[in-house]
């Protein structure tokens, strides 16, 4: 049963404590019987084992991080938040990096740090770098090893706010040389 709803669990439940308090969780949301929710916290109410996961709640369109903790009544301690933002913006993130691998030109995304943060596959056939060799690692020590100390210079006059046309290589050396 139901013993306890904040103020935020009243506005993302969009339902008044009152309503809620003292009832069986199914009874007020029927629509749960059955979902990935209803099933993971079962199987962690049988065990008496903590579970943490993210989820859909689709009457509502809105994704949960969801974690819940056994009492000691036997019932569930369940605490959750609302990530539906973070979740649409993944979504659109990995929808770019989708299209971004499509094209047969090479895309790197650099940081003003100079830390590499994106390789799509164009550059990993183009250069011979898998993405994950180069990921968080400097431009400097990717593409010009042997000049890192210039490269240092120029990456410090551009992040300066210099702007990167007087500083941009044209020769970007691949992974054979």
């Amino acid at each position: 049963h139901i013993t306890y709803v904040n103020r935020r669990g009243e506005q993302m439940l969009g339902r008044a404590r009152g309503e809620l308090i003292g009832r069986y969780i199914l009874d007020a949301f029927p629509e749960g019987a059955g979902s990935m929710i209803h099933k993971v916290f079962e199987r962690a109410r049988a065990a008496h084992t903590a579970a943490e996961f993210e989820s859909l709640y689709l009457p509502g369109q809105r994704w949960f991080d969801i974690r819940g903790y056994p009492a000691e009544d036997g019932g569930l301690t369940v605490y959750f938040r609302d990530i539906t933002k973070r979740k649409h913006a993944e979504e659109a993130l990995s929808l770019q990096a989708r299209m971004l691998d499509t094209v047969r030109q090479a895309v790197i995304g650099v940081g003003v740090d100079g830390v590499i943060f994106y390789w799509n596959r164009a550059a990993e056939d183009l250069l011979g770098w898998r993405g994950e060799e180069v990921i968080g690692k400097s431009t400097v020590a990717v593409m010009h090893p042997e000049s890192s100390q210039g490269s240092d210079r120029k990456l410090q006059h551009w992040t300066a706010g210099d702007g990167p046309s007087d500083v941009v290589d044209p020769d970007v050396v691949g992974q054979s040389g």
